[in-house]
C-alpha cells in the first residue's frame, strides 16, 4: 500500500501533553501503527482515537443495497397502487358502465 494510501490512526487527548508522555506515546503507537499498517498522528486536546482508511469500497457498497433497497420500494409502491381498497365505493358496474 504506497503511503498516500494509508490509514491515519489519530490519537486526540484533552490536555497537553508532557515531553515525557509524548515520547512515551508515540513509541507505543508507533509499533501498533506500523502492526496495522496506518500512519500516526498525536493531538492534544479531546481524548479521542480513530482508525481511518479508504472508504470508497464501502461507500459504493452502500449505495448498491440503497439502489436496491429503492426498487424494491418501488415494487412494493405499485402493487399496493394496483390493489382496489375493498372498502371504497364501487366506480363500475360489473358490466364496466360507471357508477353515477
Amino acid at each position: 500500500m504506497s503511503d498516500s494510501r494509508k490509514g491515519l490512526l489519530v490519537v486526540k487527548t484533552e490536555r497537553l501533553l508532557c515531553p515525557e508522555v509524548r515520547t512515551a506515546l508515540t513509541n507505543h503507537l508507533e509499533a501498533m501503527a506500523d502492526r496495522l499498517g496506518v500512519e500516526m498522528l498525536i493531538a492534544d486536546g479531546g481524548l479521542d482515537a480513530g482508525l481511518y482508511r479508504d472508504l470508497a469500497p464501502m461507500l459504493e457498497r452502500q449505495i448498491e443495497l440503497q439502489q436496491e433497497t429503492n426498487q424494491l420500494l418501488e415494487a412494493l409502491v405499485m402493487a399496493l397502487a394496483e390493489e382496489a381498497d375493498p372498502d371504497a365505493p364501487q366506480l363500475m358496474y360489473m358490466d364496466g358502465s360507471p357508477v353515477g
